[in-house]
């Protein structure tokens, strides 16, 4: 999945998969609004109302105003919403004493 947070020009901060990039335009799928919340933040459906959100939605270049890579939060819990379910752990030094012989 190629996962990025896309800044558009009406203020709207977008979590999306990008599928293709074109000269003038992104197609994105699966496109969610980030929203604050008292936890952090959240997400939801944007263009929730559009059948296109699962296939590919065209995104015009000139309305963007940059495109980022997200933190690893943001990108398991969109992964935990439209991926394969299978979500990274948060990594952690294994010491001798974590490890147990299996038999």
């Amino acid at each position: 999945m190629n996962i990025k947070i896309i800044k558009m020009v009406t203020g709207e901060d977008l979590i999306t998969e990008i599928k293709e990039t074109t000269d003038d335009s992104y197609i994105v799928k699966n496109p969610c609004v980030l929203i604050p919340t008292k936890e952090g933040y959240g997400i939801a459906p944007w263009a929730f109302m559009s059948k296109d959100t699962a296939t590919g939605i065209e995104l015009s270049k000139d309305k963007v105003v940059f495109v980022a890579s997200p933190h690893d939060d943001f990108s398991n819990q969109y992964k935990e919403a439209f991926g394969s379910g299978i979500v990274a752990p948060k990594k952690k030094i294994i010491t001798p004493d974590d490890m147990k012989l299996a038999t």
